[in-house]
């Protein structure tokens, strides 16, 4: 019985691999193209090895205002992050606690309902 388990652990843990390469794959690509040059990311075919280098990231914060934008879309995330979560809190709090829109029998389901509800209606 234990082999079986270790068995059909191995085969799930190599299917979630299999599953996850082609997901992970363009972001392993772009990670990898941060620290090409320019003729190398361009390069056809592609360089598979070569000398990493940080000359794209010095020039990221040396040559533009990275900073900056990281700290405006930093202030609009957690800022509408906050929203959300304030307007979700008290709308929840509202639905399951309210004796007319649910009895005690369907309240842990109006809970979910709410959060799966609201979660999506505020976001689009």
């Amino acid at each position: 019985m234990k082999n079986e388990s270790l068995l059909s652990k191995i085969l799930w843990g190599g299917l979630v691999v299999l599953v996850l390469i082609p997901f992970l794959f363009p972001f392993l690509w772009i990670l990898s193209a941060s620290f090409k040059t320019q003729a190398q990311i361009v390069a056809m075919p592609p360089v598979w090895v070569f000398t990493p280098t940080l000359e794209n990231y010095a020039r990221v914060f040396v040559e533009q205002d990275f900073g900056r934008f990281l700290l405006n879309s930093s202030i609009i995330a957690v800022g509408s992050t906050v929203l959300l979560f304030d307007s979700l809190v008290y709308s929840v709090f509202k639905i399951t606690h309210d004796r007319f829109f649910c009895n005690a029998d369907c309240q842990p389901y109006a809970c979910w309902a709410a959060f799966n509800r609201l979660d999506y209606g505020q976001l689009f």
